[in-house]
């Protein structure tokens, strides 16, 4: 068998799978897909909820747009949930592979862990899910705040599609900071301060 010859040292081609599932979990393009999901995902809302279900008089136009807010907003919905469930997948093996460290002894958690665990949320692409969040759940909140006041008369109702947005929105926002969470108890397997606690409770 022939072997490619290299200049670096055969352990820099190790693969280090706790870089690679944070690096992939981190990557921008995660988030501009998701975003790009919800856009399409309230579309959908947009046309085959909040107009139709206005009680004003529907035009052609907007069942043209009712017909084609069905197939976007269920591919929108689709890619929000791909993107969740395989950000759950990363995560969890992410969390399994820097336990591995230091079960099998290869690793002891540090200082440097400690630091990590508390400024994981700082990095640019954590940083910014956390803001998506919080912005996407104050959209929820807004959304939802519709229901409690009564529709003037004359004026479209606009609940069952506030209410569906709201729902959308929170799930969405619930999801990225779930994946923030778990992001920050991967990173937190590397604390001292933490195993010693987490091993107490256990021990009781």
């Amino acid at each position: 068998m022939l072997r490619v010859p290299s200049d670096r040292p055969e352990s820099s081609l190790e693969v280090n799978p706790v870089r690679v599932l944070g690096d992939d979990y981190r990557r921008w393009s995660r988030l501009l897909v998701g975003l790009l999901g919800l856009a399409l995902a309230l579309f959908g809302v947009l046309a085959t909820v909040m107009i139709p279900a206005s009680g004003a008089r529907l035009m052609p136009s907007d069942v043209i747009l009712a017909a084609i807010g069905v197939p976007v907003g269920l591919s929108g919905l689709g890619v929000l949930v791909a993107l969740h469930v395989s950000g759950r997948r990363l995560l969890r093996a992410l969390g399994w592979w820097t336990r591995e460290r230091f079960r099998n002894g290869s690793a002891r958690p540090t200082a440097g862990g400690w630091v990590t665990a508390r400024t994981v949320n700082l990095e640019p692409p954590v940083l910014a899910r956390i803001a998506a969040s919080a912005l996407t759940g104050l959209a929820a909140i807004l959304a939802l705040s519709v229901v409690a006041y009564p529709t003037p008369a004359g004026s479209p109702n606009l609940v069952p599609g506030s209410l569906v947005a709201g729902v959308l929105l929170a799930a969405v926002a619930v999801c990225l900071m779930g994946g923030v969470m778990r992001l920050v108890n991967a990173a937190a397997e590397a604390d001292p301060l933490w195993t010693r606690i987490r091993g107490a409770f256990r021990r009781m």
